[in-house]
């Protein structure tokens, strides 16, 4: 199979027509193709793996004026480069794509393991009936999407060691590169697959200015077979290198149901090397203020972050994806903003994928509205506190533990999270107070009270009178 001329990327057209295309079908009809279908996942790998062989294609561009005007090379570029580089796109081979060179086969994984959803190694088996020991026989389509998706997202931890070149791999593996600190990835959706690739596209201008980043070469086009290249992995940790990366030295065997798995290169982690999908922010660690990821949290809907992913920072490396800074060069009222990513826990167990698309006016991107949305979030936070201040005296005084807290702060959080565009509709506005959006949440903190602290005794009437008065949350002030 190559990845070049054989089906294998999920997509839907405008026409709502699904179906797999290979890459050239894909860059040939990218304008009539409205999105990816995938999971999250998969969706930030194959957005890593097109903008690449983009940027390749273009060697470039190189500034904001060329970014603005490379639309129609895009094509044609990306097709001419796909056929002078199509060897490299076979999935089995000497040469195959995304896997080791001079790799000892062992075959020991199941193509299953690939899969973060199914039940291999370290994953829950809980929703996979199907799984067992000698794995399950699967399509090359599927074998080629798991393995770039892998390639982005695989675990740290424990790893069958072998020998690479003559270099026996380490058994201890890191987090691949886009699932450190289970970060929240930001990609801006065009009307089609080529507008989306086009928004997320960087300038070597841009590139630059991030520290420790270079531009650099595609994995594929750098022949690791030597142990100089497998222990100086800086010679791919670049920015090109690091959309497509080799966390895992692979090699997978055609009509078999199992691969060989070992560990392959290490990207540095932030501050030293950056994820340019994610967004910065200041986290306090061992006493200090150190520069980290919007995270995943499983217990937050993202609109509670969307301050920070949305922050536009030339300055500082401390700011939302990079590719957010085009949209202050052009003059669409509308935008569609993806978030999401895979969450991971700090010994390699995978938690969850999520994914959200806030559909935006481009004026939130402006320092004063965002700081204004920040706010209304702040807002919330402090209700929130109130609320739970409520429920804390209504349980002392019904002399009972503080079991409501968590009863109220999810119904708190849940009816908020239906109502966030009032916030987005507020910021926008000219209500710099955030009249509409204080409503929304003193009228929230009310109805949570009163749904986690039953009221109908006189001595549950008087506790709830009690904890009611701690409900007092502020105007907010201009």
């Amino acid at each position: 199979m190559n990845l070049v001329n054989d089906p294998w990327i999920p997509v839907i057209y405008k026409d709502q027509n699904n179906k797999l295309v290979s890459l050239d079908t894909l860059f040939k009809e990218a304008e009539e193709i409205g999105d990816l279908v995938a999971t999250p996942p998969q969706r930030i790998a194959l957005m890593r793996l097109l903008i690449c062989i983009t940027q390749a294609a273009l060697d470039g561009p190189e500034d904001e004026e060329n970014w603005f005007y490379c639309n129609d090379k895009m094509i044609p570029e990306a097709l001419a480069y796909l056929s002078e580089w199509e060897d490299r796109f076979d999935l089995y081979g000497d040469r195959a794509f995304l896997q080791a060179q001079g790799l000892s086969e062992k075959n020991n994984s199941t193509c299953d393991k690939l899969d973060f959803r199914l039940a291999s190694g370290n994953n829950q088996k809980l929703m996979d009936h199907q799984a067992n020991p000698d794995g399950r026989e699967w399509p090359d389509a599927w074998l080629a999407l798991m393995l770039m998706t892998y390639q982005c997202f695989s675990p740290c931890g424990i790893i069958g060691g072998n020998e690479w070149c003559g270099y026996k791999t380490s058994t201890t593996s890191v987090h691949s590169p886009a699932i450190v600190e289970s970060a929240l990835h930001t990609l801006v959706r065009g009307e089609n697959l080529l507008a989306s690739i086009h928004s997320n596209l960087l300038t070597k201008e841009q590139i630059l200015a991030v520290p420790n980043m270079k531009w650099g070469k595609p994995s594929w086009t750098i022949t690791i077979d030597s142990l100089e290249i497998i222990k100086n992995g800086d010679q791919v940790n670049t920015y090109l290198g690091r959309l497509v990366p080799l966390s895992r030295a692979i090699k997978l065997k055609e009509n078999s149901l199992f691969f060989t798995l070992a560990n392959g290169l290490s990207y540095p982690k932030i501050p030293e090397g950056r994820e340019t999908t994610a967004s910065v922010i200041m986290k306090r660690r061992n006493n200090n203020e150190e520069e980290g990821y919007v995270s995943i949290d499983l217990n937050k809907h993202a609109w509670r972050q969307l301050g920070s992913l949305l922050s536009i920072n030339r300055d500082s490396v401390v700011g939302g994806a990079i590719a957010l800074q085009h949209l202050q060069h052009i003059k669409k009222k509308k935008l569609d903003i993806w978030t999401g990513g895979l969450a991971a826990s700090g010994n390699g167990k995978i938690l969850d994928a999520v994914e959200w698309l806030f559909q935006l006016d481009t004026k939130l991107l402006e320092d004063r509205i965002l700081e204004q949305y920040k706010s209304g979030v702040n807002l919330a936070q402090t209700g929130q506190y109130l609320l739970s201040n409520a429920v804390s005296d209504y349980c002392k005084n019904m002399k009972m533990n503080n079991v409501l807290s968590l009863k109220a702060r999810n119904c708190f959080w849940s009816t908020l999270d239906s109502k966030y565009n009032v916030l987005i509709d507020n910021a926008n506005s000219e209500d710099t107070k955030n009249e509409k959006w204080y409503k929304v949440i003193r009228n929230t903190m009310i109805e949570a009270y009163k749904f986690a602290c039953p009221h109908t005794t006189p001595r549950q009437i008087q506790a709830f009178s009690i904890g009611r008065r701690r409900l007092n949350l502020k105007k907010p002030q201009e």
